[in-house]
């Protein structure tokens, strides 16, 4: 872990590390220790963060499943498989716009695969086919998604540490933001 590390810090140039160079050959069989979480403390935070934002991704897919909505996404892993899960176990259905060209780059969980093969531009097409976004998380896919609904007059709920754009509505919990989508679905005040 130290080299890698090593390395990153002294990016672009490479520092000498007392390390002889790898060679899988000569190693024959490569093992692995358990990461130490008290020495890489924010590798701990980073994976509690992603553990939260599956844990909120896996209820909303739930929820969404248990009201009858169809739940649209990306189709990747990260919380759209966490919520793809949700749906699965909840007997619902989810439909992932793919990236690639090829159906199978699709999360297990996903019902319905479409390949669109446009790249991150399938984040246009889920803004604009859905009837409200709700935001988990703050990877740039999510922020350009959630200025897309924006634009297209959806209405985008945020929660955990997704990016709040002038428009976007911050939601509490899981909960607070499936009672806004019944509302949503419902043609009362969200």
């Amino acid at each position: 872990m130290r080299v890698p590390i090593s390395f990153a810090i002294h990016y672009p140039e490479r520092v000498d590390v007392p390390v002889r160079p790898l060679d899988l050959v000569d190693l024959g069989v490569l093992t692995f220790e358990a990461v130490d979480m008290g020495t890489f403390r924010c590798l701990r935070l980073a994976r509690e963060a992603g553990e939260t934002e599956r844990q909120a991704a896996f209820a909303l897919g739930s929820g969404l499943a248990a009201l009858g909505i169809v739940l649209l996404c990306g189709g990747k892993g990260g919380v759209m498989e966490a919520a793809c899960e949700g749906a699965a176990s909840a007997g619902g259905i989810s439909v992932g716009l793919l990236p690639e060209g090829e159906w199978q780059a699709a999360n297990r969980f996903v019902a319905i695969p479409i390949a669109t093969g446009i790249g991150e531009a399938r984040n246009a097409l889920i803004a604009r086919a859905a009837l409200a976004l709700i935001a988990i998380g703050a990877s740039y896919g999510t922020l350009s998604e959630i200025a897309l609904g924006l634009q297209f007059g959806r209405p985008v709920l945020t929660l955990l540490d997704a990016p709040t754009l002038d428009g976007a509505r911050p939601m509490g919990s899981a909960d607070a933001a499936l009672d806004s989508v019944c509302r949503l679905v419902l043609g009362l005040a969200a």
